[in-house]
């Protein structure tokens, strides 16, 4: 695997984390917000193989 396919998985950490804190928090909206933000990142990288979820 090439340097962006092992890169493309840690760089969708942080979404993952701030979407976790917010249902931690119960903050619906931020969770709402953020989920949407960070789905064209993850989508890009799962149709580019470079990603599984």
């Amino acid at each position: 695997m090439d340097r962006l396919g092992r890169g493309a998985p840690r760089a969708l950490e942080p979404t993952d984390t701030l979407c976790l804190d917010s249902l931690r928090r119960g903050d619906v909206v931020a969770f709402a917000r953020q989920c949407a933000r960070g789905a064209e990142p993850r989508e890009f990288c799962v149709c580019a193989w470079l990603a599984d979820v």
